[in-house]
């Protein structure tokens, strides 16, 4: 069952999301939770970092990207680096993907699979939605590997070259929560939250919760 609230702008969204994922996860013993780029996924990611280490309680939290464009941490597409410049004064324990620098895409997702094994899954995942239903780097349409992260070489959104968890690792984590704001999304939106599962957003559930959080624009 899918949970919806609406919120009247996109700074009261990323406060009801940060704040019932910062509760959620303070119940937790060493929790695994899913951060995501785009607008309100930086803004959300860096806010539930903050607040957790403004309480002292960053200690045992495991935060990964639900999503990565294969491009170092300082160039502008990087969600770590739009993510890390929010958080300066906060040392959250983040999973890192390895970069171009490093190897090729195909390595770093073998590298991935390899530590986190194939039945990897999250506590929270927090998520996004584009326009066309994509969330993380799942696009609709793109076959995929039933492993825990997949190498995404086409995306129809550049960077073009990302990589990101599979469906696999989000059907199995306890909570997913979307957020999505803007008139642009309201057709994905709709779609989504009737089930339609050829948008990878409508797709992913979680196994407790699956909750909605849109601005009034997507009500």
């Amino acid at each position: 069952m899918r949970e919806i609230e609406i919120h009247k702008d996109l700074e009261s969204l990323v406060d009801a999301v940060s704040d019932q994922a910062v509760e959620l996860i303070s119940s937790l013993t060493s929790p695994k939770v899913a951060l995501s780029g785009g607008t309100a996924g930086v803004l959300i990611a860096a806010r539930v970092i903050n607040k957790l280490s403004d309480m002292q309680r960053l200690e045992g939290v495991h935060f990964y990207l639900a999503d990565e464009r294969f491009v170092e941490p300082d160039h502008p597409d990087s969600n770590l680096g739009q993510i890390l410049s929010l958080i300066e004064n906060s040392a959250p324990e983040l999973y890192r993907f390895k970069t171009p620098g490093e190897t090729d895409i195909q390595s770093a997702v073998h590298a991935a699979n390899s530590e986190l094994g194939e039945k990897f899954s999250f506590d929270l995942a927090l998520m996004g939605c584009g326009p066309d239903g994509h969330t993380a780097s799942l696009f609709p349409g793109h076959q995929y590997p039933d492993d825990t992260c997949i190498a995404e070489i086409n995306s129809p959104k550049p960077p073009s070259k990302r990589i990101s968890f599979g469906y696999s690792a989000f059907l199995n984590s306890q909570h997913v929560w979307f957020s999505a704001s803007g008139e642009d999304k309201a057709t994905a939106v709709s779609q989504a939250l009737i089930g339609n599962e050829s948008l990878p957003a409508g797709k992913i559930t979680g196994q407790k919760t699956t909750k909605w959080f849109l601005t009034e624009e997507l009500a």
